[in-house]
């Protein structure tokens, strides 16, 4: 099912990304395009399963390729993950 998510944490160096979820967990994701997801994006795309999905950005209708690694994580989890 899909649902929205904001953009929390981008390391644009490793291409890891945090999305907190409509449910306020957090879902630890890898982007697979070269187009960097920027913090305060608003995507909307299944963030309940692991492996490739795509999210679709709600302002400027682009697609972005991401494979989910985890979901249902707390902000600690993708924070010490990603910083």
């Amino acid at each position: 099912m899909s649902e929205r998510g904001t953009v929390e944490f981008s390391n644009s160096s490793t291409g890891g990304v945090g999305l907190r979820a409509q449910d306020g967990s957090y879902v630890l994701a890898e982007q697979l395009d070269a187009k960097p997801l920027q913090v305060g994006q608003v995507l909307v795309g299944r963030m309940d399963s692991v492996g490739t999905e795509s999210f679709n950005d709600l302002l400027s209708n682009e697609i972005y390729e991401v494979f989910i690694q985890a979901y249902g994580l707390s902000l600690d989890a993708v924070r010490n993950e990603l910083l």
